[in-house]
């Protein structure tokens, strides 16, 4: 039978290899109980790319809007803000990956059409299409988290 002390520093052991401490010094969990599975993690990549579409569909959208001929600062300005909130989604999603110990692969992004114009409220309305589809696929990966094949809590946050 084990004593106290070999028990002990069989535990300290074993956890050395789950903990870890990051630059300031605060012990954090090893990635590896948290890794992905791979279906998870290859959604997460393809959504990525979703959202950098969307970002560069409303750069496009805020570009004509602030042409000297069409000039419609406020459009241009909410659009431009919308690239960036997509933007920073697929930043979120990629620091995501990487503390989950997953890695951004098979990135196929589809770049948008040019955006010819047509008046503020189709804009609008293509706009909301885009969200209802970008959401419909993050959603889509939430239920595969929650699936009981894969039972991933942290995705599901």
């Amino acid at each position: 039978m084990a004593s106290f002390n070999e028990v002990f520093f069989a535990a300290v052991f074993v956890l050395s290899f789950v903990y870890a401490q990051n630059d300031e010094g605060n012990k954090i969990i090893s990635p590896k109980l948290y890794e992905l599975h791979d279906p998870i993690q290859q959604e997460l990549s393809k959504q990525v790319g979703r959202e950098l579409h969307a970002s560069i569909h409303y750069l496009a959208i805020a570009s004509y809007f602030g042409q000297d001929n069409v000039s419609l600062k406020g459009f241009k300005k909410f659009f431009m803000e919308n690239s960036d909130e997509e933007k920073e989604h697929a930043n979120k999603l990629v620091n995501y990956l990487n503390e989950r110990n997953g890695k951004l692969d098979k990135l196929d992004m589809k770049m948008p059409v040019p955006y010819l114009g047509n008046s503020g409220l189709q804009a609008l309305n293509d706009a909301l299409a885009l969200e209802k589809e970008v959401t419909k696929h993050l959603m889509n990966i939430h239920d595969l988290a929650s699936s009981d094949k894969y039972k991933d809590v942290h995705v599901r946050q």
